[in-house]
């Protein structure tokens, strides 16, 4: 709609209780991700996997410490998840998926103490 200033982006954030305080707390320790409409429903980490869940995309990009990422690709049929194995050397991971329509969601880096990730695992 163009009396709408955010372009269809909005953030998603992710509070422990659904308060005040709870949703200022989330975006304090960085759970929330922005959009601008893919929505991602789950990351986890186990050992050095790297599991992702999200609404069908194109593309799901995991991003280990630097600007190349590791990536899948949808071959016709959409994605909605994906597992990769995280780069020994990594120093944070990031996700990133972009739909058929252009439209990107993004996280932040989470740094490999965050997730619990260990080269020793590799």
């Amino acid at each position: 709609d163009p009396r709408c200033d955010s372009f269809g982006a909005f953030t998603m954030i992710a509070p422990r209780e659904f308060s005040y305080g709870g949703v200022i707390d989330a975006m304090e320790s960085g759970d929330m991700y922005a959009s601008m409409g893919p929505t991602i429903n789950e990351i986890s980490v186990e050992g050095n996997n790297l599991h992702v869940e999200c609404s069908e995309v194109a593309h799901i990009f995991a991003y280990f410490g630097s600007k190349d990422p590791a990536f899948l690709h949808s071959t016709g049929e959409p994605l909605t998840y994906a597992n990769l194995k995280i780069d020994p050397d990594a120093r944070y991971v990031r996700i990133a998926i972009l739909d058929e329509h252009g439209r990107w969601a993004n996280t932040r880096g989470y740094f490999r103490e965050e997730i619990g990730f260990s080269p020793a695992l590799s």
